[in-house]
């Protein structure tokens, strides 16, 4: 089938037999079909469509058992069109020349570097006057070759329009447009030439069934104001080009497994993954990604700084959240902010114009991976600079390092750059003065502008966002000390989801692939004792129980073999908040 004719209709039924019978009459040299579809209107138009042309083997008539709108209604006609091209003519048009179709199918063939093909018209008033009045052509074709350019200021295609039949031509974002024709012009311009040829060929018709006849000028230079930025922004979104950045220190098996799990769902995702690294990597690992940047400095802090507090390693449980807080210096995050930046002016150099960023040990699911392949349009078409998860609640105030999404310009402008530890100290005496300490992510915290970009809150959204995500599964030293054996057992502060502690609990987490099992005796008293058996059935599964009184101690047992004691004042800062 050569051209599939899309005929989409609404109470058309005044107009509908006209409409078809001027294509039924089109002179060809080759076979076309007709799809025809009344969008649930509820008037005669199917009746009328079946007594005229149920004989005609061309014309092919779609019931309807819902509205699906002009945007749904011409999606499933060109989805169940079989044509090499297509062309769209609403139900209550007309056309006037009989050789239009062959005219342009012969000079689309002709013709391989154009995609598609418009042509003239004349418009019908409701009182049967045209304009013009004489049977020439209206104001358009203003141009007779289109380009892209061009309809990123105006929608200067016109009627008749006859293309290349390109499966999924019609995007989801065109649903809610002001105008259907301009998103397809311009969606249909990014693979071919337009070319508008000045042979009048059809009638438009201004009637009361036709929505855009009814706006006023005011609504009409509102909506093309609405659809022009909205043009400018898909194309901005197109010309995007997003890089996945991982920064990984590789030091043992897990970690070097995780890694690879990270790139192959990123790249099973259609991302272009760029690798930093202080660690040397595999070749194999390295043929898996794009881009790998290794810097065997491995920079930490270390100088002693004023003011270091707790860091919080938080973990969302569903109806909790668990935060686990060592005091600790935060010696990696220098290399962290280095490997950054040197990441950004590779991924600047190479053409890219935003970037993600990944850790490594967070395993992110399918449905995660659907939420991380919408940010870039999500934060593009609301005219935004990036995507960040703030925790508001903690102290200090951070964001996100699991997860964020930027435009690369604008992150280097608003970021103090760091290279080394000095510039760390620089930054921290410019906010504040002192050399007080803070980590990387209240660095992050402090220096974003939060008005130009999409803030996400983290102890909660981040949990609807990344809902298959599994975060922090290489836990280390910082955060989980050998002595541990793989899987923390604690004494918590209960707090309510006010923040107000209401007692104690018992939580354990796994952090290793196999089961553990625990006895964990929880002394209350000089003599009182309890004994709670946890049973983690593998990584990231936990236990977690009330605690009755004020406890002192715990002695945690595993094989009838003492692991480990803790006092409650050696994890007295930690604590678990109800969410609900």
């Amino acid at each position: 089938m050569l051209l599939s004719v899309i005929i989409p209709s609404y109470n058309f039924e005044n107009y509908i037999v006209e409409c078809v019978k001027s294509v039924t009459s089109q002179n060809t040299n080759f076979d076309f079909e007709i799809l025809v579809r009344d969008d649930h209107s509820g008037d005669g138009t199917n009746r009328l469509l079946r007594e005229e042309f149920s004989n005609d083997p061309r014309v092919i008539i779609f019931e309807s058992s819902e509205n699906l709108g002009a945007f749904g209604n011409i999606k499933y006609l060109l989805e169940n069109s079989k044509g090499k091209y297509a062309t769209i003519l609403d139900g209550d048009d007309y056309l006037n020349n009989p050789d239009k179709f062959q005219m342009q199918i012969d000079f689309l063939e002709n013709n391989p570097d154009y995609i598609m093909h418009s042509t003239g018209y004349i418009t019908l008033l409701p009182d049967g006057t045209t304009d013009p009045t004489e049977p020439e052509y209206s104001k358009f074709p203003r141009k007779n070759e289109v380009d892209l350019q061009d309809l990123l200021h105006s929608n200067i295609v016109s009627f008749g329009r006859t293309f290349k039949n390109i499966p999924g031509v019609i995007k989801e974002w065109m649903r809610d447009f002001p105008y259907l024709d301009w998103a397809f012009n311009y969606e249909i311009s990014l693979h071919g030439k337009i070319r508008c040829d000045n042979w009048n060929c059809g009638v438009y018709r201004h009637s009361e069934q036709r929505m855009f006849s009814l706006r006023s000028d005011g609504e009409k230079k509102e909506n093309n104001i609405k659809a022009k930025v909205t043009i400018e922004k898909r194309e901005t979104l197109r010309r995007s080009k997003t890089i996945s950045i991982i920064d990984c220190f590789v030091h043992d098996a897990k970690v070097e497994s995780n890694l690879i799990a990270c790139i192959n769902r990123l790249k099973s995702n259609g991302q272009d993954v760029l690798l930093v690294s202080n660690t040397s990597i595999k070749k194999e690992i390295i043929d898996m990604v794009d881009y790998h940047f290794y810097d065997s400095r491995n920079q930490l802090f270390k100088k002693d700084y004023p003011g270091v507090i707790d860091v919080d390693f938080w973990a969302n449980q569903g109806h909790f959240t668990v935060h686990n807080l060592k005091s600790g210096l935060q010696k990696h995050g220098l290399s962290v902010l280095v490997n950054l930046f040197n990441a950004l002016d590779i991924a600047k150099n190479i053409g890219y114009t935003h970037f993600q960023r990944f850790e490594t040990d967070d395993l992110y699911g399918g449905e995660s991976m659907k939420w991380i392949s919408g940010v870039p349009e999500l934060v593009i078409t609301q005219d935004k600079k990036g995507l960040f998860y703030l925790n508001e609640s903690n102290y200090p105030k951070d964001a996100s390092f699991h997860y964020f999404f930027c435009e690369i310009e604008h992150f280097m402008k608003i970021m103090p750059r760091i290279s080394k530890e000095e510039d760390y100290e620089d930054y921290l005496i410019n906010l504040q003065g002192a050399r007080d300490f803070k980590i990387v992510e209240a660095y992050l915290y402090d220096n974003l502008d939060k008005g130009l970009v999409l803030i996400r809150e983290g102890n909660i959204e981040m949990k609807s966002d990344f809902p298959d995500t599994v975060w922090n599964t290489v836990v280390s030293a910082s955060n989980l000390p050998t002595k541990y054996k793989g899987c923390l057992s604690g004494i918590y502060r209960r707090l309510d989801r006010d923040g107000v502690q209401s007692g104690y609990c018992l939580y354990s987490q796994n952090y290793l692939d196999n089961e553990v099992t625990r006895k964990i005796v929880v002394h209350t008293g000089e003599s009182d004792k309890v004994e709670i058996t946890h049973i983690l059935n593998g990584r990231n599964s936990w236990c977690l129980n009330d605690i009755s009184g004020e406890p002192t101690h715990i002695d945690v047992f595993e094989d009838d073999l003492i692991v480990y004691s803790l006092t409650k004042n050696e994890n007295i800062s930690s604590y678990i908040q109800l969410n609900q």
